[in-house]
């Protein structure tokens, strides 16, 4: 059995799921399809990233991954292939796969034909088609590139300075907790055992690191490494987001898609 998985913007009142479901289990032999998520938000490749990374460590060697947001996002046709742990990654190239990889090094292909129209079931189509044939041994349908030939959103990365770490918001989830661009191994190679300030918009502060939501008292705030391993923000029993000024849906506020945090 081969796993396929989906991750996409479509929603959940939508035929573009089922379509592409369907269209999975047609074309790659033996597969049984995981819906990751349909409810990334409009236009957020950093979203995707956050609920896909999440998901993936999960998944046998040899499963298949669709990352299917914002496929309009910047007018491109073309799609990568990533082959990493042992997992066969597809996505447009709208720069989610270089930030899903941006720690370190890997081999990044493009897949040499586009989809004959550019909409949702030919698209996948053509992926599971190209799936299959990877699977099968048969790899003349993608070719090598560089990583500088495609889309990169190098502003969606942290920045880390001497001083200061200004961390990405990554993922704003149902609850409201903040979920950050930034792990632990990162955090504390850049701590360096200092002392630090978590700082938000609305000039509340986070100066330790919790276990969990309930290592803090009933609607107290607290920051903790999640267990996806990325740096949470959360209020015990309340919306993070809406206590610190963050606006989970609005694209239009810039300045609330950044934490700063200060070494002392």
């Amino acid at each position: 059995m081969t796993f396929v998985s989906l991750t996409t913007d479509f929603g959940t009142v939508s035929q573009y799921p089922g379509i592409c479901k369907l269209i999975a289990r047609q074309r790659i032999p033996a597969s049984e399809v995981i819906d990751i998520s349909h409810q990334v938000k409009r236009f957020s490749i950093v979203d995707a990233i956050y609920l896909f990374s999440s998901a993936l460590p999960f998944f046998p060697p040899g499963s298949v991954h669709f990352m299917l947001a914002n496929l309009y996002g910047h007018g491109s046709k073309d799609f990568l292939y990533v082959y990493e742990n042992q997992q066969h990654i597809f996505a447009p190239d709208n720069g989610a796969i270089p930030h899903l990889f941006s720690d370190r090094p890997f081999k990044l292909f493009k897949l040499k034909k586009t989809p004959s129209e550019m909409l949702v079931p030919q698209i996948m189509m053509h992926l599971a088609e190209t799936a299959r044939s990877i699977l099968e041994g048969y790899s003349e349908e993608v070719e090598q590139v560089d990583i500088e030939n495609v889309m990169q959103e190098k502003e969606l990365e942290s920045v880390f300075n001497p001083d200061n770490i200004i961390a990405r918001v990554l993922h704003i989830d149902r609850f409201e907790n903040i979920i950050l661009n930034l792990k632990k191994d990162a955090f504390e190679e850049h701590r360096r055992g200092r002392d630090f300030v978590i700082q938000f918009p609305n000039g509340d502060e986070i100066n330790q690191i919790g276990t969990d939501y309930n290592s803090v008292k009933y609607l107290n705030k607290v920051a903790f490494f999640n267990a996806s391993g990325w740096l949470e923000i959360a209020v015990n029993h309340s919306n993070a987001a809406g206590l610190f000024g963050f606006k989970p849906h609005n694209e239009v506020l810039k300045s609330y898609k950044i934490i700063t945090i200060n070494f002392l």
